[in-house]
């Protein structure tokens, strides 16, 4: 029983914990820590084909001192691999995923309240028995004068 309790705590939170992630816009990093960003896509200046392009996966990305350049497979696209070259000049954002604080907590305070409503139902005797406990005695109180 434990273990399966367990194992559907586990499969309720990872959906709620996934909500948690977020695509955000970001203005366009300084060079030093260029490498260390993990880009989601871009958002373009000026452009015909759409400012907004956004990656499902992005296994290489790469920052010269005038160009980004990003082989991925663009979202909602073909589900091939493209390599595509961008000047910075042109791009006036950068879309990094980022986890949400913000719905993070609300979300596990939830869960947690979730968790602790439960637990109680289920590991009370009063709620396994179904029966009420009374006290013998008066049913009500004398008032002493």
């Amino acid at each position: 029983m434990k273990r399966i309790l367990r194992i559907l705590v586990v499969t309720a939170a990872i959906p709620f914990l996934a909500g948690c992630v977020a695509i955000l816009q970001r203005p366009l990093p300084e060079p030093a820590s260029r490498p260390n960003m993990t880009i989601e896509g871009v958002i373009l200046r000026n452009s015909e084909s759409g400012g907004h392009i956004e990656y499902s996966q992005t296994p290489h990305v790469e920052w010269t001192d005038s160009t980004l350049t990003i082989i991925g497979i663009v979202q909602g696209g073909s589900q091939g691999m493209t390599n595509r070259t961008y000047r910075l000049s042109d791009v006036e954002a950068v879309l990094v995923r980022r986890l949400d604080s913000r719905r993070t907590s609300l979300l596990m305070a939830g869960v947690l309240v979730g968790v602790g409503a439960l637990s109680a139902i289920l590991f009370t005797d009063d709620s396994r028995s179904g029966e009420v406990l009374k006290e013998p005695g008066p049913s009500c109180i004398p008032i002493c004068l």
